[in-house]
């Protein structure tokens, strides 16, 4: 179903209940519940894009390869101390560089593997 049968099938429910007709106004309904339904399962069954928590560790890697090196070092650093805090902040620099990797890297912060981190590092 396109936006605009949506669309229309609402305008019809609208108009339903300026004139104030109950049984055009459930029936106008009930065919804006089908279509709603028709998209929604239409949408379901839509394979869902890969996100950073997808993403390989080989690809991670590379992307960690793409960082500037005081990025790394600085998530280097902060994972060796476990600083949440200071993980967090070179989460900050890395996202301005490449949001996906600091998604998934931030991920392993949140449950505390940190040595998952470093293990992507160089």
């Amino acid at each position: 179903r396109r936006s605009s049968d949506l669309a229309a099938d609402a305008a019809r429910i609208e108009d339903a209940i300026r004139t104030g007709a109950p049984a055009e106004l459930w029936a106008e309904c009930a065919a804006l519940q089908t279509s709603l339904d028709l998209v929604i399962s239409g949408l379901s069954s839509l394979q869902q894009p890969a996100g950073p928590e997808h993403l390989s560790d080989e690809l991670l890697r590379e992307h960690v390869l793409q960082l500037p090196s005081d990025v790394v070092e600085g998530l280097r650093s902060a994972t060796r101390r476990a600083s949440l805090r200071a993980i967090e902040d070179s989460l900050g620099r890395a996202a301005a560089h490449d949001p996906a990797l600091a998604g998934a890297l931030s991920e392993l912060a949140e449950r505390f593997d940190y040595l998952a981190i470093e293990r992507l590092l160089p």
